[in-house]
């Protein structure tokens, strides 16, 4: 199986970063991160554009302000456990081309051995030949059953309108979900 593994919201605390700069940066507008209860949710908080919204998700990963949401080694070991069981593991996160270079560091900066790395500005994570996503976007259920794939969605205060179905299961963190997917889930 190929397993497709998405950053922000999924390895990155991205969304908590970016709360952090908006709130330095709109003082009268201060939110937490349950406040953010649907996609477009961090727009709509604050009344900005998505234009300034991607710059300011930017400037975060230029300011090496994002951390991880689980940790890297135990990542690596679920990543070997995959491969150990036959099953390629793929990143793929889709975001502005100025964020590239951080990203990438971010991500190389520990081996976590992964098959490929793939960052994308346009089109659907679908896309790209993987039989399984593990991702926080709540879009991506509906683009699941239309490309005849599976999501496993990780748990976000903004994703919780969607439930599990033949094309969806919901994973509290990224690494319940790998869990699941290498057959050692303790269900």
């Amino acid at each position: 199986m190929r397993i497709g593994i998405d950053v922000d919201g999924v390895l990155a605390d991205q969304v908590r970063a970016v709360l952090a700069l908006m709130n330095a940066l709109y003082p009268d507008t201060r939110h937490v991160y349950n406040d953010v209860t649907h996609w477009g949710g961090l727009q709509e908080l604050y009344g900005i554009s998505e234009t300034t919204l991607l710059r300011h998700m930017e400037t975060v990963w230029a300011q090496h302000a994002v951390g991880w949401l689980i940790d890297p080694h135990e990542l690596q070991g679920l990543i070997r456990r995959l491969h150990t069981r036959g099953h390629t593991v793929h990143i793929i996160s889709k975001r502005t081309p100025k964020s590239w270079p951080y990203v990438m560091g971010w991500l190389c900066a520990v081996p976590l051995g992964v098959d490929s790395i793939s960052l994308l500005s346009t089109g659907s994570k679908y896309d790209f030949p993987v039989d399984i996503m593990l991702d926080d976007n709540p879009k991506l259920a509906a683009e699941a059953v239309l490309h005849n794939k599976h999501l496993f969605l990780v748990d976000q205060p903004w994703n919780q309108e969607i439930v599990d179905g033949e094309h969806v299961t919901r994973a509290q963190s990224v690494g319940e979900g790998l869990d699941m997917l290498s057959g050692e889930s303790c269900e």
